[in-house]
Parts: structure tokens; sequence; C-alpha cells
């Protein structure tokens, strides 16, 4: 009885530390880069200020302009906040000069979601944080997508059961270094996209596992939010969610890998659970048949092949051979991507060293060999259909618009399944086999991961302090060109966060310690 008080004492301090860590090293990554640092965001932050339309002070009429994209004046300070994008040489010490600009000195948006092309949500609700001063509407922003990632975390793991809730810890830590890190501490749409569906995929799980109906409940709702966010910041997202419910369905609606509360139910209520599967599916068939009579789906399909055919005699006439091995032979770049091989944070602009890249990758793919050691039918299915979705997208994308690795699409649209692919893989299966780790696998992870992490804030930091050269060196405050006023130096922040870091993988990788960790939660659940 001592030991089992003992370990329910340290489940919540656990958690509170993990959660007070994880802060700290989300502050300092917000704090490694300067406004504007995010792709794209001349175009997402007028977005942001005209998403409510032509509004006072923050975003104007300009009927003189025959572009729609370009009649909206938003101030200058937003559109020049990005003066140091696509040279890595320069620091971003122009941008003191730029935001110090009057809020009513405006220019031309020259693009923004102003006709609506995109999912307004993330603009509409980032608006709330818009005012005339510029620098601290910038901050406000992205400290609310912190902390919207801290509490969406924070409510899926308190429905969730232990298990799951150690899956989605790992999967947070081992899948968003360094590119997740980056985004969902600035003011990208990817930071809805990254937090909706990081989230959303556990939340399912969590809808057949939680060990009480209120948990349930409250994970389906979580798993909405978290749709709604996905759905509402991102267009990509809509491919990510239809490969994560195929996945889910192949997981448990198809293999009946459900956890073990849900398969050891009474007959009678796996009899009910039974019948309303057939009765969905019946649902779902019909309404397919009814769609295909009264939607034009055949028109849409006609369309959609021809542009992949012309997509595909655009490449052919550039002088790619044949286009579709070209892209399936290097799709993978966009799984790469996010671990910093080959393509840079920010604008593109900033490289990662090869042992940041090499450790987080290398970390995610033995975690991943590990968690599918003895899987089950059910979980291999669910993995390849998310492997297969993370091949898919992104090949028929540049085929649709007749590019190639490179051009165009970038690593940071189609990450989010990276999480998924983790996640699902430490989901436990019903007497299947549990992932630990052993002392000296966690010391080698720990290690891992804080060499990366370490290296690659370090190179983002200086990228914008002082611009980066072929000169290297260890401390940051010996050429501060750009830095936050009333902040601590860029060496303190670098620091205290990388130590935080390591202590934080320390943390949830001990969750993984056979010795260490009660794993009572996979025993049935009382019928509450």
């Amino acid at each position: 009885m001592a030991v089992t008080s003992h370990r329910r004492l340290q489940g919540p301090l656990a958690i509170a530390g993990g959660f007070l860590a994880a802060a700290v090293v989300l502050l300092g990554w917000l704090l490694s880069s300067p406004p504007g640092s995010s792709p794209d965001d001349g175009y997402h932050l007028a977005s942001i200020w005209c998403s409510r339309g032509y509004v006072d002070e923050f975003c104007l009429e300009n009927p003189g302009s025959a572009s729609p994209e370009e009649r909206a004046l938003v101030p200058f300070a937003i559109r020049g906040v990005s003066c140091y994008a696509y040279d890595p040489t320069a620091s971003a010490a122009c941008t003191l000069e730029v935001l110090s600009t009057s809020p009513s000195q405006y220019a031309a948006s020259s693009g923004g979601n102003i006709t609506g092309e995109r999912a307004p949500l993330y603009y509409w609700t980032m608006h709330a944080f818009v005012s005339t001063d510029i620098p601290a509407a910038l901050a406000r922003i992205r400290l609310a997508n912190v902390t919207i990632l801290l509490i969406m975390l924070a409510a899926t793991m308190a429905v969730a059961s232990g298990p799951i809730r150690r899956a989605v810890a790992l999967t947070w830590l081992l899948a968003s270094l360094p590119l997740g890190l980056f985004i969902v501490t600035s003011t990208n749409t990817g930071a809805w996209g990254l937090i909706g569906l990081g989230t959303f995929w556990a939340n399912a799980v969590s809808m057949r596992s939680a060990p009480t109906r209120l948990r349930r409940s409250a994970a389906a709702l979580l798993a909405i939010v978290g749709l709604i966010m996905a759905l509402g910041s991102r267009t990509e997202a809509l491919g990510h969610t239809v490969v994560t419910i195929a996945a889910l369905g192949v997981m448990y609606a198809i293999g009946r890998g459900a956890q073990e509360p849900f398969r050891q139910r009474p007959a009678a209520l796996r009899a009910r659970r039974t019948r309303l599967r057939v009765l969905g599916g019946v649902v779902a068939l019909a309404t397919l048949t009814l769609a295909i009579a009264v939607l034009p789906i055949s028109d849409y399909l006609s369309g959609a092949t021809s542009e992949l055919r012309k997509g595909h005699a655009e490449l052919v006439r550039r002088g790619f051979g044949e286009p579709l091995l070209l892209l399936v032979l290097e799709a993978p770049q966009m799984w790469t991507g996010p671990f910093g091989d080959k393509w840079g944070l920010g604008w593109i602009d900033t490289p990662m060293p090869s042992i940041a890249s090499l450790a987080a990758m290398a970390s995610f793919l033995a975690v991943l060999a590990l968690a599918l050691k003895g899987a089950q039918l059910p979980k291999m299915l669910a993995v390849s259909t998310v492997f297969m979705g993370m091949l898919a997208l992104p090949v028929l994308s540049l085929l649709w618009a007749g590019n190639i690795v490179g051009e165009q699409l970038q690593p940071r649209m189609y990450m989010a399944l990276l999480f998924v692919l983790l996640g699902l893989s430490l989901v436990p299966e019903p007497n299947g086999p549990r992932l630990w780790f052993g002392a000296g696998q966690r010391a080698v992870l720990i290690a891992s991961l804080g060499i990366g992490q370490a290296t690659a804030l370090h190179t983002n930091m200086r990228r914008y302090v002082a611009g980066l050269d072929s000169s290297r060196y260890l401390n940051l405050n010996s050429d501060i060109q750009w830095w936050w006023a009333d902040v601590p130096s860029p060496m303190f922040v670098w620091t205290v966060t990388s130590i935080t870091y390591v202590a934080l993988a320390a943390l949830i990788l001990q969750q993984f310690d056979r010795e260490a960790v009660d794993d009572t939660v996979l025993r049935p659940a009382s019928k509450s």
C-alpha cells in the first residue's frame, strides 16, 4: 500500500514538472528567433491584421489598387519585419528599425488571405491580439500559440490512460525537434496544424480506451477541437485528417485493435457495438451512394485527373524523364526535413548542422523501430496507412502543381503525419508487448536529443543574433547585433533552455522504465 501511494504521489508531480519544463523550452525557442522569422510571415501577418475586414488602424482599404491581393493597406512594420529573410549571413538587426516605425505608416499588403482562399479561423482568432503596439502584438500571438499547445497537451493527457499519456509525451519530444519547436512558437498557421493533428490521434484513441465515460466524452470533444484547429488553419490538414482517420479505422474498426478495457467488456456490450458498426457501415455506404448520384464527383475526379496529367506533362517538358518515379524517390525529403536534414528553419535560410539533424532523426527512427517490435497486424496496417499517406500526399501535390521536390512545397506542410505515425506506433495493443527502455537506452536517447536540441537552438539563435558565416563560436554574447529588450542574454537563454530540455527528456523517458512505472492502468476498466 505504501508503494502504491508513493507512485500516485509521483504522478501529478512528474506531470507538473514536465509541463513546467516544456513551458521553459518553448519560451526559449520563442526567444531564439525575432518577429517575422517563420515562413511566409508577410502573408500570414497581413491575413491576421485584415481577418475581420477593413478596420481602422489595423487594415485599410486601398480602392485605387487593381489587384485584390494588394487592395488592403496594413502597417508598414508587419510588411517589413522579415527584412533579414533569405540572407543567413545577416542578423535580425534591421527589425529594430522596422518595428520602431509609426503604426500609422501603411503599405500595400502584397498578399494575404484577403480573398478568403485559405481557412480563416486561425487568422480570425489571432486578430484578437492585434494592437497598435505591433511588437507587443506579435509577441502575444506567439505566446498564444505556446499557451494553446500546453493547454491542449494538458487536457489530452488528463483524459488519457497512462500508456496513451506516455505515448503523447514521447511523440512530441521526438517528432518536434527542431522544426516543430520552431513552428509552434511562431506566428505561422502551421502551429495550429501541428497542435490539432498532434493531439487529435491521441484523443481519438482515448475515446475508446479512457477508463471512464466522462473522460471518453472529454476526449471526443478534444478530438473535435483538434480537428477544427487543424482544418481552420492549414489547407493540407484535410489530407492529413483523411489519412489519420483511415489509419484509426484500420486499427480499431477493421482490425478490432481496441484497448484491453473494451476488449474485455461483457458480451452484450460487444454485441451492441457490433450492431452499431454495421449500422454505421450501412449509413456510410448509403451516404456515399447518394453523394455519387447527386454531387458532381465524376466531374471533380475528371478535373483532378486532368490537372495531374498537366503537371506530369509540364515536368516531362522540363526534362525530368519519368516525373512520378522521380517524385516517389525524392518525396522522403518531406519526412527528413522536419529533423533539419537538407531543409533549414525560418525562411528555409537557417541550415541545421548535420549533428543536430542526425541526432533528432536517429532518435525518432530508433524509438519507432522499437515501438513496432512484435506489433500485431492491426497496428502494422495502421502504421502502413500513415506511411502511404506520407508518401502519396506530397507526390500528388507536387505532380498537380508541376513541381519537383524543393519547389513550392516544404516539409512543414507534411510533418504533422510524423506525430500520427509515431503516436500510433506507441499505442499499446491488447496482449501485445509494452515499450520499455533500459537505463542504457534512456541514457543514449537523452544524450542524443540533448545534443541535437542544443545544437539546433544555438544555430537558430546565432543566425539572428549575429548572422551565420564560416566562423564558429560558442559564446552567443560575443557579437550581439539583435536581441530582445529586457530579456536575459542569448547565452543565458540557450543554457537554461538546453539544460531544461535534457531534464524534460529524462523525465519523459523515465516514464518508460519498467521498474519505476505502475502499469496497472492497462487492466480492464470499471463500468463507470
